[in-house]
């Protein structure tokens, strides 16, 4: 995959730039265990994965919003120390030196994302961080894709958007820009690429040694 003709990247955060899905998983493994919720990692996937604030509702809490906020104070806790996958960084520097600018562009909140990025360094190579916050529509509505572009003031085709969903995909065929699904070997657990593939995406890889830059 060459990127010569793109000058902005987005770039989704959870499952995509930092490890942050097994720090979910391992979060609402927790808080079910407190209320004496018995669980497997496979009901998880089914019936929370891509829905995430529907997961409580499904296994009968009636505090659902108390149960959620503690899901979330436990995520942002482990994510605040989390890896990034294999060649992320890497990646971020070689566009940074390559004069591209970058995106974040997240379904998390601020507070999780931030000291992330900071505990891995990683402000200089980013010029923007968008997250749900800042939109009314989430993804896989196009807001975010727009107002990333014009904050950094690059038009549809020059900018392509990388993530590890379909709705990360359709987000970007929304907005009328290029997309790039990445399946990374630790996430096979957590979705079905087969389905992931199905969104049609520009490009499909299995790491960032694959993207050139």
């Amino acid at each position: 995959m060459n990127t010569s003709k793109y000058k902005l990247f987005l770039l989704d955060w959870d499952g995509c730039l930092a490890m942050t899905l097994e720090n979910w998983m391992q979060s609402y493994l927790e808080v079910y265990s407190k209320y004496g919720i018995c669980v497997t990692r496979n009901n998880i996937v089914k019936h929370s994965w891509g829905n995430l604030q529907e997961g409580p509702k499904f296994f009968g809490f009636t505090n659902y919003d108390d149960v959620w906020k503690e899901i979330v104070n436990l995520v942002t806790e482990k994510n605040s120390k989390v890896e990034m996958y294999e060649g992320s960084v890497d990646f971020l520097k070689r566009l940074k030196a390559s004069d591209y600018k970058v995106a974040i562009v997240t379904s998390s909140e601020k507070k999780i994302v931030l000291p992330a990025i900071e505990y891995n360094n990683l402000n200089g190579y980013i010029d923007l961080i968008l997250t749900e916050e800042d939109v009314d529509n989430p993804k896989p509505h196009k807001d975010m894709a727009v107002l990333a572009m014009r904050k950094l003031q690059i038009g549809e085709g020059e900018t392509i958007i990388m993530g590890d969903t379909s709705k990360d995909i359709i987000c970007g065929q929304n907005a009328g820009i290029d997309t790039v699904l990445i399946l990374h070997k630790e996430n096979e657990e957590f979705y079905d690429f087969s389905k992931m593939r199905e969104s049609n995406p520009t490009y499909v890889v299995k790491n960032f040694s694959e993207i050139e830059v």
